[in-house]
């Protein structure tokens, strides 16, 4: 039987093929873009190293995810075929399975780190100078634990999908993602976990207005140095990519699982059917965005750096300039 593009089947196809070419795209430009980030971050200047921690985490999640997947799409992009009934006799079930078990983990992760990053910027803007670097060490080592804890329950849900793999025999006309995603676990945790940043992130925005309004009103004493113009700078550039990581979590974090399971209950249709790996998708370009956006946050916080050491380096110099007429006048 021929397939016809002019079905809703034939189209949710198309979709499915569409959407993995533009995640295979996304995924490879994150891997330059980021590989490359992280490198001037490493073995850059002290300037790069003061951004935060956790926005040097997230972008070490993107990596880890951009390397593990492109084999996946790579694989289902070339046994894509029109009729699922082609896909089927060509996929083998348990390779796409194992394929697709690396990134299971990071991709849930991504919240769990948008989460600690939230609560850092909170501690930030409400403890201001005592928020000392120890306390944020202390910080990233609970996220490196719970980041290690909530990953090794995910794989755990992850190797349960095996019961739903039909025989070794046979073939899959079933993504990986779809029997994922079915999972009761999986999805309850990633919609607790958006839940969490949602109210954070609510939290963070009322700080950084009352912040930004404090600032602007003179309400709060800032002594005016190099150094403080420098840490505002850099916690300005921390701020503004808290902001889009907040923003784009709830978007494409929470109402991407959200959303299946509202038209399900209210409509009674299983739109991931019909759209396809729309979540893979908003996903892969959320990660190609926040790869460009850090990378010239980078740039923006060596030229803030730049410029307040050239401040500085002008003031000393006027001071013993002023010295130098001052001892002048005198004899």
């Amino acid at each position: 039987m021929s397939a016809s593009i002019n079905s809703p089947i034939d189209l949710s196809l198309y979709i499915t093929g569409a959407q993995l070419v533009i995640c295979l795209f996304c995924q490879a430009f994150v891997l330059i873009q980021t590989s490359r980030t992280l490198w001037h971050v490493i073995k850059g200047s002290a300037e790069r190293k003061q951004l935060s921690p956790f926005l040097i985490a997230l972008l070490a999640i993107w990596l880890s995810i951009s390397i593990s997947i492109i084999p996946y799409l790579v694989y289902a992009i070339i046994l894509w075929r029109p009729v699922p009934e082609l896909a089927g006799d060509l996929r083998n079930s348990y390779l796409l399975f194992w394929m697709g078990f690396p990134v299971v983990a990071p991709m849930a992760v991504v919240s769990i780190v948008v989460a600690f990053l939230t609560l850092d910027r909170i501690l930030v803007l409400k403890l201001l100078q005592n928020y000392s670097p120890r306390q944020r060490k202390r910080l990233f080592n609970v996220f490196l634990v719970v980041t290690s804890v909530y990953s090794i329950g995910h794989y755990i849900n992850y190797l349960n999908a095996l019961k739903y793999m039909p025989p070794k025999a046979e073939r899959t006309t079933t993504s990986l993602r779809e029997e994922v995603q079915s999972l009761e676990n999986y999805t309850i945790s990633r919609i607790v976990v958006a839940v969490i940043n949602f109210f954070l992130g609510l939290t963070f925005f009322i700080l950084l207005y009352r912040h930004n309004y404090d600032g602007q009103a003179g309400n709060s004493v800032i002594y005016d140095t190099p150094g403080t113009r420098q840490r505002r700078a850099i916690n300005k550039i921390n701020n503004q990519l808290a902001v889009f990581s907040i923003l784009s979590e709830v978007t494409l974090g929470f109402l991407n699982h959200l959303l299946p399971i509202l038209v399900q209950v209210i409509l009674e249709v299983n739109i991931t059917a019909i759209l396809g790996p729309y979540t893979l998708t908003g996903a892969s370009i959320d990660a190609a965005i926040y790869s460009i956006i850090y990378s010239r946050s980078l740039i923006r916080a060596e030229k803030a750096s730049k410029a307040v050491g050239l401040m500085a380096s002008n003031s000393a110099h006027n001071i013993q300039l002023n010295r130098h007429q001052s001892k002048n006048a005198s004899n």
